[in-house]
């Protein structure tokens, strides 16, 4: 419900579901035990709507003792922008480094992607183009979301991105 409303523009909405869920399912088994599933949404809610202090403060607290490769490719292009948003580069830099290391195969199926959500962040397109190109090539499957993902908006309107889009399958 909270990442629906985020994707059509309810950003209130999508904030104050993902809220009551960061209540109703505290850290204690919910978060780790299904992949981080309730964490990254919450991060690419927080990280969408530009509350990356919010997005840092959820990350350290369920992060403690865990290793960066321990974490799925998009919380770790989540925490990218939000360090990088926050002025935190040499942290940014980190994240970035360990999605451009990572090998796409069927779990880590989304670094390009997420590598390339970061450099739009950082207001580097030309490289955020390259690696969805490479997103591409490797049929990551996060791509079935390009067209509507709010972290890739600004690229909307660049006719390598549409071209992208439309090769993807959308019209």
């Amino acid at each position: 419900m909270a990442l629906t409303y985020l994707y059509i523009g309810e950003y209130e909405k999508a904030l104050e579901t993902i809220e009551t869920t960061l209540r109703l399912f505290p850290q204690e088994g919910t978060v780790y035990r299904y992949g981080d599933y309730i964490l990254r949404n919450a991060l690419l809610i927080y990280v969408g709507t530009a509350r990356y202090d919010d997005a840092i403060k959820l990350f350290e607290k369920n992060s403690t003792g865990r290793d960066l490769n321990n974490f799925v490719d998009e919380i770790i292009g989540y925490m990218g922008i939000a360090y990088f948003k926050t002025g935190n580069e040499r942290k940014s830099t980190m994240f970035l480094n360990e999605l451009l290391s990572r090998n796409s195969n069927f779990f880590r199926n989304g670094s390009s992607e997420s590598a390339a959500s970061v450099y739009v962040a950082m207001g580097k397109n030309e490289k955020a183009l390259q690696l969805l190109e490479k997103a591409y090539s490797n049929r990551e499957l996060h791509l079935v979301m390009l067209k509507t993902f709010p972290l890739f908006r600004s690229l909307h309107g660049d006719p390598r991105f549409e071209d992208l889009l439309v090769r993807i399958g959308f019209k």
